[in-house]
């Protein structure tokens, strides 16, 4: 805990951003507790961003790298000169709001158990002089009593970007940023935190604004318009998952109040709809085969059914399709049912779920849900390997990467 005034230290990482920087770094010097150090990691930027940290020589420290690091290596480089008891990682394009260091320092300051706090942010696009237009929506936090927080957050990062405030110590035990990690680097760090410390919520609402602007991303190694980065994040979540399912516990997966030794069927189950969530059929399709096999083979309690419910009411956010539109998965589940009543128990609720889906958003849903509910219903009439349903990326389905 921080003795007398809290002494945060920001990082900001950027790369050719100059047209956003400026109001970035105001509304970080605007705060009602101002940061003790604004440590700017200038990654190697070949536009005006020199020119633009020149107005803010005084008020900012500016670090500059010799060869591009990318956004990992930034973030690591501050966090070697971070003095402050508190850190705040905070990207080049967005706008902090200005009592959020006074907000985080202070559930962090009542909470001292706890390694990080955190918030939910707001939304906005950028209007065409390159200024921030009025927020459009705000984040909703999950309901982290039913679900457990690291489950909740394995289902949804709510803790993306500048969200997560933690202490300086944090780092230092766990570590910084993943190199590897192009993009979702922010959640594989949110996860390791979570499954450490205890995390308090601020009071109030947003902390900050997420800028949506149409720049390009990533580094120079990696560079990809914005309409790519949904793809981006597929590609690295699944990283992240695939590792978390070789390091984590089945009773890291379930809800308060269960424990693997009776709830074991339900740490598989929100397993299963978590890869599921992340398009990785062949881990999927382990889950399912270690669900048949499981000696208790009766109906879905209603925790069980609640992770299904949500895999087959709405589609996984990358843009990008379903499991329940993958031949293989399909007819493995088929397959199951026939001789285990959990997967058949699955089954059965997924069609349900495509059912409300129709109910709630209507014709929009339908033209997904019919050949979804088809497909669970009728193997014969798609077993050609050629089939490939609408909306699918014609290349193959991710499966394991070296």
């Amino acid at each position: 805990m921080a003795h007398g005034t809290p002494r945060v230290s920001v990082i900001v990482p950027t790369f050719n951003r100059s047209r956003f920087l400026a109001e970035c770094l105001r509304s970080l010097l605007a705060q009602t507790l101002p940061p003790a150090e604004v440590l700017v990691v200038d990654d190697h930027s070949t536009d005006a961003t020199r020119k633009v940290l020149a107005g803010f020589a005084d008020q900012v420290v500016t670090i500059r790298t010799t060869a591009q690091l990318g956004k990992p290596g930034a973030v690591n480089l501050g966090l070697e000169h971070a003095t402050g008891d508190y850190v705040w990682v905070f990207d080049d394009d967005d706008v902090a709001l200005p009592d959020a260091l006074a907000r985080f320092t202070d559930a962090l300051e009542r909470h001292p158990e706890c390694g990080f706090s955190w918030s939910p942010w707001f939304c906005a696009d950028t209007l065409a002089d390159g200024s921030l237009g009025p927020v459009t929506w705000e984040t909703r936090a999950p309901d982290i009593a039913t679900l457990g927080f690291v489950p909740a957050l394995l289902e949804h990062n709510f803790l993306g970007g500048a969200a997560l405030f933690a202490r300086k110590r944090c780092y230092d035990e766990c570590g910084g940023y993943e190199p590897a990690l192009i993009r979702s680097q922010d959640y594989d760090v949110a996860i390791r935190f979570a499954r450490r410390y205890p995390a308090a919520r601020v009071e109030g609402g947003a902390t900050f604004i997420y800028r949506q602007h149409e720049g390009v991303r990533g580094s120079s190694a990696d560079r990809f318009a914005a309409w790519a980065r949904f793809g981006k994040w597929l590609e690295y979540d699944q990283r992240i998952l695939r590792r978390l399912r070789r390091e984590m516990s089945l009773g890291e997966y379930l809800p308060p109040g269960h424990d693997v030794a009776t709830s074991q069927r339900l740490a598989i189950i929100e397993r299963l709809t978590l890869m599921m969530e992340r398009m990785l059929l062949d881990e999927a399709l382990e889950d399912l085969a270690l669900l048949a096999q499981l000696p208790r083979q009766e109906p879905l309690t209603e925790a069980e059914r609640r992770p299904v419910r949500r895999i087959a009411y709405s589609d996984p956010w990358y843009g990008c399709g379903s499991l329940w539109d993958h031949p293989r998965f399909t007819n493995r589940v088929l397959e199951l049912a026939g001789r285990s009543e959990t997967v058949r128990d699955i089954r059965g609720e997924a069609l349900h779920g495509f059912v409300r889906g129709v109910r709630s958003h209507g014709l929009s849903r339908l033209r997904v849900a019919v050949p979804r509910a088809v497909r669970l219903l009728a193997p014969s009439a798609r077993t050609r390997p050629d089939f490939r349903p609408t909306g699918v990326p014609a290349t193959p389905m991710p499966g394991p990467r070296a």
